[in-house]
């Protein structure tokens, strides 16, 4: 660790160029195995052959990798983005192809306890039937070209999204290092069959998967079947080193997280929101639309989709879950934030639910209005980006309305529940989340002239922040946002803070021995930082070089210049000084070495602050 004390910031330079090198000699190092790259990051092209099946109603299909453990605390389901297709006819006569990419072999770097374990990977295709509330089509996956005799009379509702098939398909032989180094090439094409099962909407997603890995799969009929291509590397190494393989409409759906390495150019600004279910008083038909909605609580278009190839919907309307007051959907969808919008920008925009009772008859069905909603705030009091983690949101019964289009007035209501947890155990929902009768009249929520906050329901979603511009730290959001003129907040205490952060030095101490490093942390807590700090190296690099060579009159808040404070700008230079060494100490570090790849990138094509020599 540098001392700012006889350490100039020309000398900071030529230590960020040393580190450049040894990354670049790191590479050049023969690897310990040949594959070694291979082991750690796949992508996998996946083509549908045509799939037809012998009913009448349109159909959708939805195409998820998951990834999937379990253990004693529980299941744990980590979803990629959906591939979807919603023609019948077009899933009948053509072929399709989708890549799914940056699947590790690991879990995600953020999960410790984990990083090293094996995880299950399952190819999951859902298949949704558009259509009336119920079929008596016996022999859902035949290949009689016979269509289904559906119940259907004069006035039946026709256009209810209804759970019907799913496979899972367990894709981890095929992934699986050992067994590919026998193929002579890595685009080798492997062929897998698959079947169908029938979809019951009363089972969780949970459930869903656990009954797939206790059963033998000998009486299922693989009667279709995909082709598959295991390729090297992530994101970045299919776009440069496949290219040829991503020809015409082919989609790529990617993690719900960062990959491994997280490169300067890889640029997301994505909110994915994954609903679990609902706990309602009484048994019913339930379906919930989503939109995206802004300050004034109008929908959004085209920012709210389920799928990679679904870029123009407004809104996303769920299955129906019928007869039950448990609806569990295990939906998501992403909300892809535009670089063009910032938090500020973004300050009131928020998920919003709707709830609707559906009725097969289609008279009664065209009266039913939505009788509740809850909503969902993407960005926080602290003017940070919504953090991880699950939220159980208010439920809220709409009491008068005008229309069924114009639903307003909810916006400064309280959102999420106030005594239930934010997050839960690993397993999905279930059900058993419910809060009893004595803590939910506990709470206390300000009901208006429309809108009334129903104590025994609760909705329960789970978020996922994936943003290389949306920070969920406060200190960073405020050192980046920092401007002297705008700011109340002092820049010595703001970087004091964001030192303190980073778990870096302590420079309240003077001698070497009262230094802490980030090496004396907690690694669970290392990595939350670290990959915060990743995710905004650049801007982060730039604030503090612009820091370290702005004056005295430069860095004084209005505050400070009215009333003659005087800033120790030595001392602030110092701080903005030891914050530098603080990140580079955190990328030195073995668990984040292959993170030297950002800052190789930041100081050959980023670093352009010419004073800094000085």
């Amino acid at each position: 660790v540098a001392n700012s004390s006889d350490t100039s910031t020309h000398e900071l330079l030529n230590s960020l160029m040393r580190i450049e090198k040894k990354s670049l000699h790191d590479v050049e190092k023969p690897r310990p195995h040949p594959d070694f790259q291979i082991a750690n990051i796949q992508s996998m092209l996946v083509t549908l052959d045509k799939i037809e099946f012998a009913i009448s109603d349109n159909i959708e299909l939805w195409c998820t990798l998951y990834d999937y453990s379990s253990d004693e605390s529980g299941i744990e389901l980590i979803p990629s983005e959906t591939f979807v297709i919603r023609d019948k006819d077009a899933l009948r006569t053509q072929e399709h192809i989708v890549a799914f990419t940056d699947i590790s072999r690991s879990r995600s770097m953020k999960s410790v306890t984990s990083m090293n374990a094996p995880s299950v990977k399952y190819l999951v295709l859902y298949v949704i039937r558009i259509g009336t509330m119920y079929t008596n089509d016996n022999n859902k996956d035949t290949s009689d070209t016979s269509i289904s005799t559906l119940k259907r009379t004069k006035n039946e509702t026709n256009d209810l999204r209804r759970p019907y098939m799913v496979a899972l398909i367990n894709m981890s032989q095929q992934l699986d290092c050992r067994s590919r180094m026998k193929a002579s090439s890595s685009e080798k094409e492997l062929i897998v069959p698959f079947g169908f099962n029938p979809w019951d909407d009363r089972d969780s997603l949970s459930s869903i998967f656990q009954k797939a890995t206790k059963s033998t799969d000998v009486e299922l009929l693989k009667k279709h079947r995909l082709k598959l291509q295991i390729l090297n590397g992530g994101f970045r190494e299919l776009k440069t080193d496949y290219p040829h393989l991503l020809h015409g409409d082919v989609c790529v759906c990617r993690k719900l997280d960062f990959p491994e390495v997280i490169n300067a150019d890889d640029l997301r600004n994505d909110i994915y929101v994954t609903v679990y279910g609902a706990d309602f008083a009484k048994s019913g038909n339930y379906e919930y639309t989503a939109e995206l909605c802004d300050e004034n609580e109008n929908p959004i278009p085209g920012l709210l989709n389920v799928g990679v190839n679904s870029t123009n919907d407004l809104s996303h309307r769920s299955i129906v879950c019928i007869k039950t007051e448990k609806p569990k959907w295990s939906e998501t969808f992403r909300i892809a934030i535009p670089f063009s919008i910032s938090a500020e920008d973004m300050h009131q925009y928020h998920v919003r639910f709707l709830f609707k009772q559906r009725h097969s008859n289609d008279v009664k069905d065209k009266f039913e209005k939505p009788f509740a909603l809850a909503f969902l705030p993407l960005i926080e009091k602290a003017g940070t980006v919504i953090q991880d983690g699950h939220r159980h949101l208010v439920i809220y019964k709409i009491t008068q309305r005008k229309s069924d289009t114009n639903i307003s007035g909810y916006i400064n209501l309280q959102a999420v529940q106030i005594s239930a947890p934010i997050n839960l155990t690993r397993d999905s929902y279930n059900g058993s989340h419910r809060l009893s009768l004595d803590d939910a009249s506990s709470r206390f929520y300000q009901p208006s002239d429309y809108f009334s906050p129903s104590y025994r329901e609760h909705f329960l979603v789970k978020v996922k922040v994936v943003s290389t511009q949306l920070t969920q730290i406060p200190i960073i959001l405020t050192l980046l946002t920092w401007t002297p003129k705008d700011s109340s907040v002092y820049l010595l205490e703001l970087l004091e803070k964001f030192v303190d952060h980073l778990g870096g030095i302590n420079i309240s101490g003077t001698g070497a021995s009262e230094q802490r490093t980030l090496s004396t942390m907690l690694p669970s807590d290392i990595i939350e930082r670290a990959t915060e700090v990743v995710k905004n190296l650049q801007n982060i690099f730039d604030k503090l070089f612009e820091i370290l060579t702005s004056q005295e009159n430069e860095l004084k808040t209005r505050e400070q210049e009215q009333v003659g404070i005087p800033i120790d700008l030595n001392k602030i230079h110092q701080t903005a000084f030891h914050a530098l060494i603080c990140i580079l100490d955190l990328i030195s570090m073995k668990q984040f070495e292959s993170f030297r790849t950002v800052l190789d990138d930041y100081i050959k094509n980023k670093f352009s602050s010419t004073l800094t020599y000085r």
